[in-house]
C-alpha cells in the first residue's frame, strides 16, 4: 500500500509523491500524521544545498496510532500521540552531563520518512522514550507544539526564574513566543524584542505589551528604564 509524502527538492520545489507505506517490526508503531509543525531546522534544511535532497522533512508530529508491533504493551491502536524525532540513551557520558544532543543514540534515532507524510514509522527507542499520549481536549495542532515547548521548558529550568524577575526574549518567532508565555506563567515579566513589526504586533495581541523593535528604539536604555536599572 502506498502513501503520500512531500519531498523537498529545493527551496523552490516541493513535490507530493507516492511511496510505500512504512512497514513496522514487533517493537515499532505506525502513526497516521494529523499535524506536523515546521521547525526552524526544517527551514534551514530547505535552503541548505549541502542537505541531500529530495528529502521528507518535518519532526514536530502529532497523530493516531494505526498499527502496533506484537511487543508493544503501553500503547494501543487509536491512541492519540506526539512523537519525538530523536531520543538519547540517558546512560552515556554525554547524557550524564545533560548534553543529550551529543549522544550517539540521539543522532541515530529518527522517525521515517518524516512528518510531512501521511504515515510515519516510529522505531523502538522512540516508542519507549519519545512517544507520549495526548488528552482528547488537546488538538493535534496544539500537540504538535510539544517539542518546541519542551525545549523552552528545558531552557527555563536552566535560568532559575523568580517571581517578578524580568526576562528579555530576543526574537519573537515560535520559540520566542512560547518562552514569553512560560515566563508570564511563572509570574515573571517578559520584555520582548524583534525587528519585525508583524511579529511585534502579534506579540502585543497575545498580551505582551513590553514588545519593542530593536531597529527603531534604543533597547538598552528601554530595558534599564523598565527594570529601574536592573538591566544596567
Amino acid at each position: 500500500m502506498n502513501m503520500k509524502a512531500a519531498f523537498c527538492y529545493s527551496h523552490k520545489k516541493f513535490i507530493i509523491d507516492e511511496i510505500p507505506k512504512p512497514e513496522i517490526n514487533q517493537d515499532e508503531i505506525l502513526v497516521k500524521v494529523m499535524a506536523s509543525g515546521i521547525c526552524g531546522s526544517d527551514i534551514k534544511k530547505i535552503f541548505d544545498d549541502n542537505v541531500k535532497k529530495p528529502v521528507v522533512l518535518g519532526h514536530e508530529v502529532a497523530g493516531d496510532i494505526v498499527e502496533i508491533g506484537n511487543n508493544i504493551k503501553n500503547f494501543k491502536i487509536g491512541d492519540r500521540v506526539v512523537v519525538t524525532h530523536h531520543v538519547p540513551c540517558f546512560n552515556c557520558q554525554y547524557c550524564k552531563h545533560e548534553n543529550y544532543s551529543m549522544c550517539r543514540q540521539f543522532k541515530s534515532t529518527n522517525i521515517y520518512p518524516g512528518g510531512f507524510s501521511q504515515y510515519i514509522r516510529v522505531p523502538k527507542e522512540n516508542v519507549s522514550l519519545g512517544t507520549l499520549k495526548i488528552d482528547e481536549k488537546i488538538s493535534y495542532e496544539e500537540a504538535s507544539f510539544s517539542e518546541p515547548l519542551a525545549c523552552s521548558l528545558y531552557s527555563l529550568g536552566k535560568i532559575k526564574l523568580l517571581k517578578k524577575d524580568f526576562a528579555v526574549i530576543v526574537g519573537l518567532g515560535t520559540m520566542g513566543l512560547l518562552f514569553c508565555q512560560l515566563v508570564k506563567m511563572n509570574k515573571a515579566i517578559p520584555i520582548c524584542i524583534d525587528i519585525d513589526e508583524k511579529r511585534i504586533s502579534f506579540a502585543k495581541k497575545l498580551g505582551f505589551d513590553l514588545a519593542f523593535n530593536s531597529s527603531k528604539e534604543k533597547i538598552t536604555e528601554r530595558i534599564i528604564d523598565i527594570t529601574d536599572g536592573v538591566g544596567s
